[in-house]
């Protein structure tokens, strides 16, 4: 099958040119032009150009539209940690959707914390984006930072929960996924995070809870984590 053939203005918001853009869009181009499965706004995004995807989002492209691989604009920015352009796109309330998956099953947070993107992740928890979504792999986004090595993106989403079992289950992921995937840089700092600023003096009871958690369950979610990584 032969590659689709891009319209001016695709071919302008793929290669940033903006004023081009506007002027396209001006004389009536479709501002939802797509090239295989890959909108004007995908293009532009996936380049990191900021100026076009103002311009297509201000134009009312549809912010939701998704490429062959699934993946969204949000997800491919929040990837790419193209903060400007999360913002951008999250502007959009009402529009925007958080929780799009690609063909693997990753949303824009799942994607942002596979790759250590602090700010974008505490953009879109802020935007109340599922932290608990799983992918096609069995992994959520805290697994994600876990098992790519992202330490700090890791705490952000244990100081996040504000459900205090849940906040303790994810602790207790992090620490034995980390010890059985043998990251020990990424288990020293969780370590270190957790029993001097997180828990404030209790390290000795919170010491205990993680063992009797880690003999009573744990395991086949830690063997699952190693499995996956």
């Amino acid at each position: 099958m032969g590659t689709e053939r891009a319209s001016p203005v695709w071919i302008a918001a793929a290669n940033g040119r903006t004023d081009e853009v506007k002027e396209l869009l001006a004389r009536g181009a479709n501002v939802n032009s797509t090239t295989d499965n890959t909108s004007c706004l995908l293009a532009a995004v996936r380049n990191g150009h900021i100026n076009v995807v103002r311009a297509l989002v201000n134009a009312g492209a549809n912010v939701n539209t998704q490429g062959n691989d699934g993946e969204c604009a949000l997800g491919s920015a929040s990837r790419n940690g193209f903060m400007h352009i999360v913002n951008i796109l999250l502007g959009n309330v009402g529009k925007i959707e958080t929780e799009t998956r690609d063909n693997r099953g990753r949303t824009a947070l799942w994607l942002a914390a596979a790759n250590g993107h602090i700010d974008v992740i505490k953009a879109l928890i802020n935007r109340r984006a599922d932290i608990h979504a799983i992918s096609f792999s069995r992994q959520s986004p805290l697994d994600a930072a876990i098992v790519n090595g992202h330490a700090d993106a890791a705490v952000t989403f244990l100081h996040c929960d504000p459900d205090a079992i849940g906040f303790l289950s994810m602790v207790v992921q992090c620490i034995f996924s980390t010890a059985t995937i043998r990251r020990e840089n990424i288990y020293h700092h969780f370590l270190l995070n957790f029993m001097t600023e997180v828990f404030k003096g209790q390290e000795q009871e919170i010491l205990s809870l993680l063992w009797q958690l880690r003999t009573h369950g744990v395991q086949p979610y830690v063997k699952n984590i190693a499995a996956d990584g």
